[in-house]
């Protein structure tokens, strides 16, 4: 889940406190999830350099247009380019 589903910062507002109680049931069903929210995952977001995607010395923290403020002790996903458009700031389209 390359999002944060639940907790503070969420972008999200519907459905949002089903989330943690799923990924319980999951665990303990012995299915690993990983997600992007700071009080469960152990996941944080990068991306690539599009013009040299294979060299992973070139992936930087954050999102493309919002560079982590401190590198975290997580797990690092690229999660960029996208294929279809995403709205990373209201009105903003990435693609």
């Amino acid at each position: 889940m390359s999002a944060a589903p639940s907790g503070s910062g969420s972008p999200f507002k519907k459905n949002a406190e089903l989330w943690d109680p799923a990924c319980q049931r999951a665990e303990a069903a012995g299915i690993l999830v990983l997600d992007c929210t700071s009080h469960q995952g152990f996941v944080a977001p990068s991306y690539y350099d599009s013009r040299e995607p294979e060299d992973v010395a070139k992936v930087t923290p954050g999102f493309p247009g919002w560079p982590a403020k401190r590198v975290s002790q997580r797990l690092h996903v690229p999660c960029s380019p996208r294929t279809t458009a995403e709205a990373y700031k209201k009105g903003e389209l990435s693609v």
